[in-house]
């Protein structure tokens, strides 16, 4: 997964956690084009009241633009919990419960649809790269180059603003993960956190990453009309990414190295 160049539009979305409502509204808010990439930093299940649809959504969606599914760690306790009752058990805990209420009985029990879990594992993977971004679901060390990473660091690791420190790359990491309960997505120039906990009442964040736009709506969305997209369900915040790119590129390297 090394680094592909950027051309056309790319977004990266947060934790979705089953907000089906927020994600229908916020794709039609962004309308990507078939050029366009949209990355999904993980957890799109688990916790809000439609896992099912969200999946269904994002498979109609990689019929209509690239779509990169980055994997959180909500995916990984779902895959566990299919191979281990006393997984399945850990999983209900955290979510998982309210996933398997957004599906239908079969066989006298809810079951997740076969094809939601087929699409999940095979296009879910570990982090994104291009020339000049890393996506990730968590977090990452920031002294290791992206192949080398540690699986608890970018599907678990919450992020300690006051304790990161910029990619060895130089690169801007986005992630999610971290719930930023302000509803303002954590920026620190190097790193942006885009997880705004939407599954408890704040938004669901889209990043353009080429032009620091951010994108968000909520589970109050009506999705009928573009119109019904109100202030109270729909924002759009900026960033001056242009800038950062600059600044990023003339930070000394070898400060962040390991032979250091």
């Amino acid at each position: 997964m090394t680094g592909e160049t950027t051309i056309n539009s790319i977004f990266a979305i947060g934790d979705i956690h089953g907000c089906s409502t927020a994600l229908q509204a916020l794709l039609r808010a962004i309308d990507p084009k078939p050029d366009d990439t949209i990355v999904v930093l993980g957890d799109v299940i688990d916790w809000g009241p439609d896992s099912k649809a969200c999946i269904q959504q994002l498979i109609d969606l990689s019929s209509r633009c690239r779509l990169i599914l980055v994997r959180g760690n909500h995916e990984e306790m779902l895959f566990a919990a299919l191979e281990s009752r006393s997984e399945r058990r850990y999983w209900f805990k955290f979510g998982g419960e309210e996933t398997i209420r957004s599906y239908p009985y079969v066989g006298g029990e809810r079951v997740v649809d076969r094809e939601h879990v087929r699409f999940l594992k095979a296009n879910a993977r570990d982090y994104y790269e291009t020339d000049e971004f890393i996506f990730v679901h968590a977090s990452y060390d920031p002294i290791k180059p992206m192949a080398e990473q540690s699986n608890r660091k970018l599907q678990w690791e919450p992020i300690q603003p006051d304790k990161m420190l910029a990619h060895c790359s130089g690169k801007i990491v986005i992630a999610g993960h971290t719930p930023q309960t302000s509803g303002e997505p954590l920026d620190l120039d190097f790193l942006k956190v885009i997880d705004t906990d939407c599954c408890r009442g704040g938004w669901l964040t889209a990043l353009e990453v080429g032009k620091g736009t951010f994108v968000q709506t909520n589970q109050g969305a009506k999705c009928d009309s573009a119109s019904s997209l109100s202030a109270e369900t729909f924002r759009v915040l900026r960033t001056p990414i242009s800038k950062l790119l600059t600044s990023n590129r003339s930070r000394p390297q070898s400060q962040y190295s390991s032979g250091n």
